[in-house]
Parts: C-alpha cells; sequence; structure tokens
C-alpha cells in the first residue's frame, strides 16, 4: 500500500512539475516580449526626441 502511494504521489508530481514547467516557459515568453516592446518604445521615444530637437528651420 504504501509503495502504490508513493508512485501514485510521484506521477502527481511530475505532471505537477510538467505543468510548472510550462508555465515557465510561458512567462519566459511574455517576458521576452515585454523586454522587445520596451526596446521598441524607447526607440520611438528616442526618435521623437531627436526630431523635436532638431532646430526649426522657419526661423
Amino acid at each position: 500500500m504504501f509503495v502504490k502511494d508513493c508512485g501514485s504521489r510521484l506521477e502527481r508530481n511530475s505532471r505537477l512539475i510538467a505543468q510548472y514547467n510550462s508555465q515557465v516557459e510561458f512567462l519566459k515568453a511574455n517576458a521576452q516580449e515585454l523586454v522587445d516592446e520596451n526596446q521598441q518604445i524607447k526607440q520611438m521615444i528616442s526618435n521623437l526626441e531627436a526630431f523635436f530637437s532638431q532646430p526649426d528651420e522657419n526661423n
């Protein structure tokens, strides 16, 4: 009985670990998307700052 119980718990734990690993990979992918988007936003801000810091040609 004890061995059967341990086997069941081991199977359950293995499934939970697999789910956990899947969630970790999903979170890593989401984090990378956020990092990439953050970099794009920084570049857009830099481009806007450069554009607005140019001297006005009408003066």
